[in-house]
């Protein structure tokens, strides 16, 4: 578990830290950080895109991926498909083709995959370079378990030899044809001779922020009020909340929940409950959720205390960002934590709202 009350403290001493160097000491660190193939600053450069340490893991970005213009998933280590850890088990790292094809997505079949930074600007791996260094292209995640992705490759000898190190945007072409990066400016160009912030074909300005469903590492469908059908109100809360059942709006998305092998509630990247196939099967239709304003569709979950952590005596509410259904990919090996505080602020942190600006929507050819 982290502790924001620590990393509030650790955060302050960096500023003053950060604040006491010369210009001529903040000019030899980039230029360290932009020396270190792939470990640069996510801006190409070796500044922390947002000119504060430490800001965006407390954050916790949601980094949407996109394919072929369509949202598919979003990467961060909660959400993360049953992909094996080519890491340490103290420093977990993961295979892009491995990601990709645990979201549904066949590495041989992609022409390009961009990754961008905060300014819109975008390094980028060809099918070609992916399918010949399948163990060269390599994330983690900054603080192991948490925190935003971080690349992991150099780009020596690629096509696109500009550095994103913190990914904020990952955008997947297999259909239809990847946009020209302008090779001056380092993104695709809005007809205002700006970098665009639009994600290529992308129809939609709406991003999945409510609680997401993904089905054996594939995200089916996300919480949004409007999207309810009365068929999965199930009662009202003392209030007069409506109550909805997380089986049933599985159901609704093409989830057989007779065949459930196991389900995970996450709260930020926290595994806050799981029950296997025989505790869905006997408690599943008791899980509830209700949706409160302004919280853009995330589900306050009723949670059974036999699908919480050891030693969970009563039923908990937990606030969730995502559920992950495994019918025939592997249950989680990791740990159920326990309910608290800390669970519902991570839940409550995380959120793709700072990447809105970055993910614009429009066509592909890089207009606005």
């Amino acid at each position: 578990m982290r502790s924001f009350s620590i990393l509030g403290i650790v955060l302050l001493a960096g500023l003053c830290a950060c604040s006491k160097k010369t210009p001529a000491e903040g000019a030899k660190a980039q230029t360290a950080a932009a020396s270190l193939g792939g470990q640069g600053d996510g801006n190409g450069k070796g500044a922390p895109p947002d000119g504060v340490h430490g800001t965006r893991k407390m954050k916790g970005i949601d980094v949407p991926v996109f394919l072929d213009g369509s949202e598919i998933a979003v990467l961060r280590y909660g959400e993360m498909p049953a992909v094996d850890n080519v890491g340490t088990p103290h420093s977990e790292a993961f295979r892009v083709s491995d990601y990709l094809r645990g979201i549904g997505v066949a590495p041989e079949t992609v022409k390009s995959v961009y990754f961008y930074d905060g300014t819109n600007r975008i390094g980028s791996i060809e099918g070609s370079e992916l399918a010949q260094g399948r163990d060269r292209f390599k994330f983690h995640f900054a603080s192991g378990d948490a925190g935003n992705a971080e690349t992991l490759w150099d780009t020596v000898g690629l096509k696109n030899a500009f550095i994103v190190h913190e990914i904020r945007k990952m955008v997947i072409f297999v259909a239809k044809a990847p946009p020209a990066i302008d090779k001056k400016l380092q993104c695709i160009v809005a007809q205002d001779g700006h970098c665009s912030e639009d994600v290529p074909y992308a129809p939609s300005p709406e991003l999945a922020k409510g609680t997401r469903i993904y089905l054996d590492g594939k995200m089916v469908g996300f919480v949004k009020r409007r999207m309810l059908s009365n068929a999965t109100i199930v009662g009202k809360t003392s209030t007069g909340d409506d109550q909805y059942s997380l089986a049933k709006f599985m159901s609704s998305l093409g989830i057989d929940n007779a065949k459930v092998q196991s389900v995970d509630l996450v709260a930020g990247d926290d595994i806050v409950a799981r029950a296997d196939a025989s505790e869905w099967t006997k408690d599943g239709a008791s899980v509830t959720f209700t949706l409160q304003k302004h919280e853009h569709g995330k589900g306050h979950m009723h949670v059974p205390a036999a699908m919480q952590a050891k030693g969970a005596s009563a039923d908990k509410d937990a606030m969730a960002t995502a559920v992950l259904v495994h019918v025939t990919s592997p249950a989680s090996h990791r740990d159920v934590v326990a309910i608290s505080d800390e669970t519902e602020m991570s839940a409550k942190l995380a959120s793709n709202e700072s990447t809105d600006e970055a993910a614009g929507i429009g066509s592909g050819s890089g207009s606005n």
